[in-house]
């Protein structure tokens, strides 16, 4: 618009109706050199290089997903190059990976460095790389080879949670007593537990009447009459082998004893006088060479109480001193078929074939020109009900067996899912059945 000023001038002015700020900037690199620290007693906290500025206010987002678990993958979102987790509310579990980085300086004039790893946890898993750099240089090496190992165990230092159903006996005066207990939750933890021992003894009686169970589960039926009973759940023997030795390790309920018999053998051994053995005095651990046990062998090891002349019921454990992975895979079976699904079931790999401990087993499957899936169950399961198949289509199967060292992969098997299942069949047979006693009416 036009407006004059004091001299009859005419000045242009310009109105702005409304305005807008367009910011500039670019999108975000790919975040790299992504490192975690994990602090038990505090947090994970993971730190990444975020590249070049970018302009904008950038949101990052971390995702922690623990491996073979069914547990969700837990977001953290910050605005900055870290995040942190809190500890996680469930159990801990060896399949937390996370990373830390010392600094070591060395003597050039030395061919040899060394360093001591502290503040490392019980039980765990570590693998050590080590990379250099010159002091007049500004640029790292490559990483080295891994080189893994495992911290000792130690024996737990908490008590289980316990409970009981009791179950009334209407023929006898015993009662049948269902125990039932939680295992400890440690955050880092002590060891592997491999069983528990069960001690009982009347409420009124002395512990000398105390009788012993052992189980490798969390729950286990005693029939007792009807006094009451007082009754302990405890870890038993926990073993662990470092770089030189093999090291057993065991708690007792009787600060009274004082003496021990541990006893070795391999598991395959039918020998009675192939057992070894050796008395412990005043100590609640036992230690062996590693040089004295097989590689690839599974060793039972029992650890006997001695009550002056009396022997009482052992604590008993088994170990590999170095495991590999299995000599054959599982063989798969597939006779129990059906439109839509197969139940997969195989047999135990032979104890002079496992090499160590099975850890799970993996079912490999594909169908015929298709992509091949695979599912993961827990060592103790035998059978698995595959689902969602494809129906009158051929599939191959495959099944796997792992240790701590790896897996083995059994032979290859071939099945072909049904055409028709029985709901089919129910639905083709009913029209049949309703329309033939038309026809005999009619006829």
């Amino acid at each position: 618009m036009n407006e004059k000023n004091g001299k009859g001038q005419c000045l242009k002015a310009t109105l702005y109706l409304s305005s807008a700020i367009l910011p500039s900037g670019i999108r975000p690199d790919m975040p790299e050199n992504i490192s975690c620290i994990y602090f038990y007693d505090a947090n994970l906290t993971c730190t990444w290089n975020a590249g070049r500025e970018t302009g904008f206010t950038t949101k990052y987002t971390l995702y922690r997903n623990q491996m073979h678990s069914s547990y969700s993958i837990t977001p953290c979102q910050n605005a900055t190059e870290s995040c942190s987790f809190f500890p996680p509310s469930n159990a801990y579990s060896n399949d937390f990976c996370f990373q830390e980085f010392v600094n070591v300086s060395l003597n050039s004039k030395k061919a040899i460095g060394s360093c001591n790893l502290t503040g490392l946890w019980d039980s765990t898993d570590y693998s050590v790389a080590i990379r250099c750099i010159n002091n007049e240089s500004a640029f790292w090496s490559g990483w080295s080879g891994e080189k893994n190992g495992s911290t000792e165990e130690k024996a737990p230092s908490g008590k289980v949670d316990l409970w009981r159903v009791i179950e009334s006996s209407h023929s006898s005066r015993n009662r049948s007593v269902h125990l039932m207990w939680k295992p400890l939750k440690s955050f880092p933890p002590s060891g592997r537990i491999l069983g528990y021992k069960i001690q009982y003894f009347p409420e009124k009686k002395t512990a000398a009447h105390k009788r012993t169970n052992n189980s490798t589960e969390k729950k286990i039926t005693l029939l007792l009459n009807e006094e009451a009973h007082i009754i302990s759940v405890i870890e038993t023997v926990m073993t662990s082998t470092t770089n030189e030795e093999v090291v057993v390790e065991w708690i007792t309920s009787e600060p009274e004893t004082t003496k021990y018999v541990v006893e070795w053998y391999e598991e395959l051994e039918m020998d009675p006088f192939g057992r070894l053995w050796q008395y412990v005095s005043n100590s609640t651990k036992w230690k062996n060479n590693k040089k004295n046990f097989k590689p690839f062998v599974c060793y039972n090891i029992s650890v006997y109480p001695l009550y002056g002349r009396n022997i009482a019921a052992p604590s008993y454990a088994q170990i590999y001193v170095q495991e590999k992975k299995p000599s054959e895979g599982p063989v798969a079976d597939t006779s129990i078929l059906g439109k839509n699904e197969v139940t997969i079931k195989w047999n135990e790999i032979s104890k002079a074939k496992r090499n160590g401990f099975i850890t799970n087993y993996t079912i490999f499957y594909k169908p015929e020109d298709g992509k091949e899936l695979n599912e993961t169950v827990n060592s103790d399961v035998l059978q698995y009900r595959l689902k969602s198949l494809q129906a009158d289509t051929q599939y191959t199967v495959q099944i796997m067996a792992s240790n701590r060292a790896g897996g083995t992969i059994g032979d290859q098997k071939t099945f072909k899912t049904l055409k028709f299942d029985k709901e089919d069949f129910f639905f083709i047979a009913v029209p049949v059945g309703i329309n033939m006693p038309v026809r005999l009416f009619q006829w």
